[in-house]
């Protein structure tokens, strides 16, 4: 009966490093094989040799893109530049379509669905996975406004949040009354479940990134912008600097792409403790980074299901994380990890010089957070989970 049904799925990225595209991905091969998928996104590169795998598939770019359209027909691929009447084209192909359920990733597709939405016009029912929290609309950096979120969300029928702390939340602030369902994150599971199974993980991978086998190594994953609270790291770094003889580095990982980051980046390595840090920028593969770390620490300030935490719980790294939001679900505070208040630099200087100078709860932490990921967040589960959502919908 699955394979009958039928399902577009609207992204406005997919597969690419930024966490939002992973987890779209993660819905998707969760979805192969038991239905049918059709796909829009504009990530190209990203998503062919997934696609090449997905014989009834075709996918073409966001008409905002405008770069190129393709089909997908086993594995072979046509590509033609984007005119005004390709795009006339695509819109006639969606409205002699017919599908079963249409699945919205994010915020990042809004534009990407109000440009095909017409083609929809209560045909077909709608589902968008909420991935972010209201905090993430009054950090800045984000240019779409909460009101336009909220009306965003109350466009579907369906709505599946990735927190159970933020679907309360959504659910209060807006009365919803879309049906709701809660489908937390995996992560890539192939790439960092082996991490923490590979003995000296550590010394083989700091050779390779030519970090001192002596040096305490701290890793923070995002894109460095307000939102991501990296300025908590710098002032970290100060009191270790100048309270504590030990050697450490703190390594961000991510893309700098905003004004604030580039700035940011700047005060830090003319600081200082400059020689501490190592901006890496965008890479297609952090798990380079989690072999070779003896800590994460994860300072955002707005996050709903953050795939970096998973996938440290699953390499089995010790964590200290904001507590805002989503992450109480992730971290048993003193137990499988630390949280700490953002902006409360005394309280992430305590927790972090804790797990600096005792190994035995490190190890503790990180053992209990990867049966914990194991436990409940699996990919298995979340497959599980996924299926029981969309037969649900489509019932």
């Amino acid at each position: 009966m699955h394979k009958a049904k039928k399902i577009l799925f609207i992204a406005n990225s997919l597969g690419d490093p930024h966490g939002s595209s992973q987890s779209a991905l993660d819905v998707i091969n969760s979805l192969r094989g038991q239905y049918s998928i059709y796909l829009i996104t504009k990530t190209f590169p990203y998503v062919n040799p997934f696609v090449a795998k997905t014989y009834n598939a075709f996918f073409f770019s966001c008409c905002l893109e405008r770069t190129k359209v393709g089909w997908i027909f086993g594995r072979f691929k046509l590509f033609r530049l984007i005119s005004i009447l390709d795009l006339l084209f695509l819109r006639l192909q969606l409205l002699g379509s017919s599908f079963d359920l249409v699945i919205v990733n994010g915020y990042e597709s809004m534009p990407c669905w109000l440009s095909f939405k017409k083609c929809f016009s209560n045909k077909y029912k709608t589902c968008v996975i909420s991935r972010e929290s209201p905090r993430h609309f009054s950090q800045g950096d984000i240019d779409i406004s909460l009101d336009s979120q909220q009306k965003f969300l109350l466009d579907f029928d369906h709505i599946i949040f990735v927190s159970s702390i933020l679907k309360a939340e959504w659910s209060s602030s807006l009365k919803l009354r879309n049906a709701c369902y809660y489908l937390p994150n995996c992560c890539n599971e192939d790439r960092f479940l082996s991490i923490a199974n590979a003995l000296d993980r550590n010394l083989e991978m700091r050779c390779n990134l030519r970090i001192d086998d002596k040096c305490f190594l701290i890793i923070n994953i995002g894109g460095v912008e307000r939102r991501k609270g990296q300025d908590d790291l710098f002032e970290l770094a100060a009191r270790l600097h100048h309270k504590y003889s030990v050697n450490f580095k703190i390594v961000c990982v991510g893309p700098i792409n905003t004004d604030y980051g580039a700035t940011f980046k700047s005060n830090v390595l003319s600081s200082i403790v400059g020689s501490r840090f190592i901006f890496t920028g965008a890479l297609n593969d952090v798990s380079v980074w989690f072999r070779a770390a003896d800590l994460l620490i994860f300072t955002s300030r707005a996050e709903a299901m953050p795939r970096t935490i998973l996938e440290g719980m699953a390499s089995g790294i010790p964590i200290i994380s904001s507590n805002v939001d989503g992450i109480p679900e992730l971290i048993q505070h003193g137990v499988s990890g630390y949280m700490y208040t953002p902006g409360d630099i005394d309280e992430l200087e305590k927790f972090a010089f804790s797990l600096m100078t005792n190994s035995v709860v490190s190890k503790s932490f990180a053992s209990k957070a990867r049966n914990r990921y194991l436990d409940i967040f699996s990919r298995a589960n979340h497959r599980a989970r996924l299926h029981g959502i969309v037969d649900d919908m489509l019932s």
